[in-house]
């Protein structure tokens, strides 16, 4: 695995580091909670509705446990050890683009605010870069603010697609870093 180094954990009392399988429950917590937080109004209740942090612990626990290329990095608050956000990508889902991708960064809506968005986002760049990715991509679903984050983090637009989700199309936009040396420094 990748050993990475929070040069920021001095700061507070939360550091960003490989999820472990005991990880999961705080993930599918935060995974649930940004969900019903962020996306109502914007996709179907229904989808909301069936989400469970008990059924989507099981799936990060057999995602971690799997150790196969992709990434997920946790940040958690070292004094507690709970879950505060995470970032989970690897390689790019559009055989087009030979980047990497960040499949999903959530940030517990009560943990929003300080910054740990950016910590998340730049260690996950890091972790790329050093499996020898030099590019990277993420696709966001319309409508979502995290938009505005990405492009703050120096994401350059490079237009958008359709998904398909329960059955229903959305728009996701998608943003990329050309250059993932600028985030080594």
């Amino acid at each position: 695995g990748v050993i990475l180094y929070d040069l920021d954990q001095e700061k507070d009392s939360t550091i960003v580091r490989p999820a472990r399988v005991s990880d999961a429950p705080g993930i599918a917590h935060v995974l649930v909670d940004t969900y019903l937080d962020t996306y109502r109004g914007l996709i179907q209740d229904s989808t909301l509705n069936r989400l469970s942090i008990p059924g989507r612990s099981t799936r990060w626990e057999q995602v971690i446990a799997a150790r196969g290329s992709d990434i997920v990095l946790v940040a958690v608050d070292d004094k507690s050890n709970r879950v505060l956000g995470y970032a989970y990508g690897g390689t790019s889902r559009d055989v087009t683009l030979p980047d990497g991708e960040i499949y999903q960064l959530y940030v517990h809506p009560k943990a929003q605010g300080n910054h740990l968005g950016e910590r998340l986002f730049v260690q996950f760049a890091r972790a790329l870069w050093l499996e020898g990715y030099v590019s990277m991509v993420v696709h966001v679903l319309e409508g979502n603010p995290a938009m505005h984050f990405y492009q703050r983090m120096g994401g350059i637009p490079v237009g958008s697609h359709m998904t398909t989700l329960d059955g229903k199309p959305y728009r996701e936009n998608s943003f990329r870093w050309p250059d993932l040396d600028e985030f080594m420094d």
